[in-house]
């Protein structure tokens, strides 16, 4: 064997290991976590799952399963431009916190019938649908999405889209809200995990019949994300079902009937949960406030007026921000946060002690509270005011475990839970606490993913595009020929 028949052996046996060390890292790359190949390098941090997200997973004991439709089987669902996460990647970081937890892709257009048992009318592309043994939920691709404005509030990206066809027809004139695309992934996945490997969801029934405030769609969509359930109740027509969780009564300015008092009252002393709110313009409702007399408690007249600067917003002083209980498992998670809650056009709730019944105040004024007349033309106290500090938010328990939530304020309208943005948290906090529905996604933000654009003058326009089109090219071709003429010199 002569030099160069060794010389190319050798080579030939060097390729073929360097060939075979690329292979195998190649393998053990496609094998490895995509937290360790796919680091998040994105600004917002999309494909970072927050403590609360891991620590929910990793409390999953069941074989779950993660189905993410994507037509032809490629995954577009991200832009690096717009910062849309690529939910292949998102999802997978799921997978990798539990090894309960299977992602598969599924083709669509390959596997036409897979959705039928799911969805018949068939689902949008990108849809995700995660199942147990217990139960699924289809998460749609619009559901990791929202458009956000502080007047507005949220908005779904079909109502975008009539939102958009609106403004291009004038109808917002000049002054066009600002909306900005919000990804909420993480708490739609997160709830859905939770939501199919829960044992038992719980139903709040809401009262109607009595010309009630109902809840708005907003404050709805954020007790379903939670993972319960609401339906309507009418205690005219049929009685309390037995898988009331709790019962909600908003704001009525019409009062219950003796039966429908009497069912109230036997629901609560069986251990029933009941949350109801009041408006200090309506509280000539003797049959609801019978109930309340069983847990000692009694309605304040007048609207209460609050004289620390401190605990009012907006420089009105019936825009109540009282001071939140700390004691009580249902708000302190809150309060720990500094969160407020706002309480406008309030009346105090008087609480009398009564042999078998715990009274714990959740929401109070300062000292420097009055109250004034329901009629009352200005905020000015009169010598019918009562003056003190006033509970306007109480949680009441009997022996028996019944637990009656009653709130002296409407205040859980988008108008008002857009003055703190918490409102909505309290109201949550309060039902999930009285059904014992542990909480896992009230605290998981979305992120605010409206394209970023980089905005320079005409002048430094001029400047950059010199620099790139004609200094970078020429100064790159100088130290090609220079090296050249260099190397041709030796």
């Amino acid at each position: 064997m002569n030099k160069r028949t060794k010389i190319g052996l050798y080579t030939l046996v060097m390729a073929a290991v360097v060939l075979a060390v690329i292979i195998v890292v190649n393998l053990l790359v496609l094998r490895a976590p995509t937290k360790f190949t796919k680091l998040d390098m994105t600004s917002l941090s999309l494909y970072t799952l927050s403590d609360t997200s891991i620590e929910a997973v990793g409390k999953i004991d069941e074989d779950v399963n993660i189905y993410f439709l994507c037509s032809g089987g490629e995954d577009g669902s991200g832009s690096a431009v717009n910062n849309l996460p690529m939910l292949s990647v998102f999802l997978g970081r799921y997978e990798e916190l539990n090894d309960k937890i299977k992602l598969t892709m599924i083709d669509p257009i390959a596997n036409p019938t897979f959705t039928d048992k799911y969805e018949p009318d068939g689902l949008e592309n990108y849809s995700i649908i995660i199942e147990s043994a217990k139960r699924f939920k289809i998460v749609d691709f619009a559901d990791l999405y929202y458009y956000y404005n502080e007047s507005l509030g949220k908005i779904s990206p079909d109502m975008y889209q009539t939102y958009m066809m609106y403004a291009q027809m004038g109808y917002f004139g000049n002054n066009i809200p600002v909306l900005t695309l919000n990804f909420d992934g993480e708490s739609a996945i997160t709830s859905a995990l939770d939501y199919v490997t829960t044992d038992k969801i719980p139903v709040a029934y809401i009262l109607e019949g009595h010309s009630e405030t109902e809840l708005s769609e907003t404050l709805l969509e954020s007790i379903r994300n939670d993972n319960m359930i609401t339906e309507k109740l009418s205690l005219l027509t049929s009685a309390i079902p037995e898988d009331a969780g709790c019962i909600i009564i908003n704001a009525p300015t019409t009062d219950i009937n003796a039966d429908e008092a009497l069912a109230l009252g036997e629901y609560l002393a069986g251990g029933g949960k009941l949350i109801v709110t009041t408006v200090y313009t309506s509280l000539e409702l003797p049959n609801l406030m019978s109930v309340f007399a069983e847990f000692g408690l009694s309605p304040v007249d007048g609207m209460i007026v609050e004289g620390d600067a401190n605990r009012f917003a907006n420089n009105t002083p019936y825009y109540l921000l009282p001071n939140v209980s700390e004691s009580s498992a249902l708000t302190a998670p809150l309060a720990a946060s500094n969160a407020y809650i706002f309480m406008a056009f309030a009346h105090g709730i008087e609480s009398t002690e009564k042999e078998g019944i715990t009274l714990t105040p959740l929401y109070t004024t300062s000292s420097s509270a009055y109250t004034i007349p329901a009629s009352a033309e200005t905020t000015a106290k009169t010598e019918e005011s009562a003056e003190g500090a006033f509970d306007i938010g109480v949680l009441a328990e009997n022996s028996e475990g019944g637990q009656l939530i009653w709130m002296g304020s409407p205040a859980f309208s988008d108008s008002m839970n857009q003055m703190t943005g918490a409102n909505y948290q309290y109201f949550i906090s309060m039902l999930g606490g009285i059904v014992e529905r542990e909480r896992i996604v009230y605290n998981i933000p979305a992120n605010e993913v409206a394209a970023s654009r980089l905005v320079v003058n005409e002048l430094q326009a001029s400047l950059w595009s010199a620099i790139l089109i004609v200094v970078l090219p020429l100064a790159i071709a100088v130290c090609g020929v220079a090296r050249w003429y260099v190397r041709r010199r030796r």
